[in-house]
């Protein structure tokens, strides 16, 4: 009974880790306008974790809602705040191409005078080597829909474009 209940304790929080990334998951591809942005934000600010990637997807929610609250100084400091959750979630795992894919997202949506744009070659070269490597599953609907995103995003080069198109086709 005690090795059952070691392992329970061992698992139990990786369980609800993967939980709550899926919900994240759900929430960022629903997070279009003021209400999916703020139910977004509403669920992602009570994460209370140090998970690298439940942190990305906690910045991220932070930096969209920045569109959604007033004034410009109220505007920066949730994109500020988003943007260095982000950093610190890439910092702490830099090999993380889910994480890698959430700054790509941000950055090639925030105006240029944010100079939050870096790491966008950076980021889609990663995610473009995970699917060369076979990291990326085929045909997962979170990476089919990730992948489509950065098609869409006019930030790719012809190479990378060529490497997404080749993934979403097969």
């Amino acid at each position: 009974m005690t090795r059952l209940a070691c392992w329970l304790l061992i698992l139990f929080p990786a369980l609800i880790c993967q939980a709550q990334a899926e919900r994240m998951r759900e929430l960022y591809f629903g997070a279009a306008g003021k209400a999916g942005i703020t139910a977004y934000y509403k669920e992602a600010v009570l994460l209370q974790t140090t998970d690298p990637l439940l942190l990305a997807y906690q910045g991220v929610a932070i930096a969209m809602y920045a569109e959604v609250v007033s004034g410009v100084g109220q505007k920066f400091e949730y994109f500020d705040k988003g943007k260095d959750l982000i950093e610190r979630a890439a910092a702490q795992a830099p090999q993380n191409v889910e994480i890698a894919f959430l700054r790509f997202s941000v950055q090639s949506e925030v105006p240029s005078f944010l100079g939050y744009r870096s790491n966008l070659q950076d980021d889609a070269n990663k995610v473009v080597a995970a699917l060369r490597a076979r990291q990326v599953p085929a045909g997962d609907p979170f990476w089919s829909k990730a992948l489509a995103f950065m098609k869409k995003s006019g930030r790719l080069n012809k190479l990378q474009l060529a490497e997404i198109n080749r993934y979403l086709t097969t």
